[in-house]
């Protein structure tokens, strides 16, 4: 289901505090900055939010994109996905997954990628699950430090 802007923001949005602070980069949360952000995805026709209800109780989101940059052709990007730790190694990740997916088929998407974002530190169970989903490791992802980081 997509995100209902009205009914559910703050629940989204605390969801995505927990996920920014679980990865370990150097950043301060931003309500505001977060809902700016949420607000944008939410009228953009190329992107869609979809969330998972576990016993009535938000278990986690994934964010997805899609465009054809520089071809004719369409491709799916996982921009953000989000399980709370309670609720890893339920059904949650795979519902997203499936949402995702079939949203991807959707739009005619003729590639799609993921990568383990957040260095949750979870990245082989974040590729095993979406190797269930025809996802393939190629090649890495490259990280860079601004200066004030470093």
């Amino acid at each position: 289901m997509q995100l209902n802007w009205d009914y559910r923001i703050t629940e989204f949005l605390e969801l995505a505090k927990r996920f920014n602070e679980e990865t370990g980069y150097p950043v301060t949360y931003s309500y505001d900055n977060a809902k700016n952000y949420v607000w944008r995805l939410v009228n953009d026709k190329c992107t869609a939010i979809f969330v998972h209800y576990e016993e009535g109780k938000l278990a986690g989101s994934i964010i997805v994109h899609y465009d054809n940059e520089f071809s004719n052709e369409f491709f799916g990007y996982v921009g953000k996905m989000y399980v709370l730790p309670e609720y890893r190694g339920t059904w949650t990740g795979r519902a997203l997954l499936q949402e995702a997916c079939d949203w991807f088929d959707d739009n005619k998407c003729i590639l799609s990628f993921a990568t383990a974002t957040a260095g949750i530190g979870q990245d082989k169970l974040f590729t095993n699950l979406v190797g269930k989903f025809g996802f393939a490791p190629q090649g890495g992802i490259l990280i860079r430090k601004g200066k004030q980081h470093e």
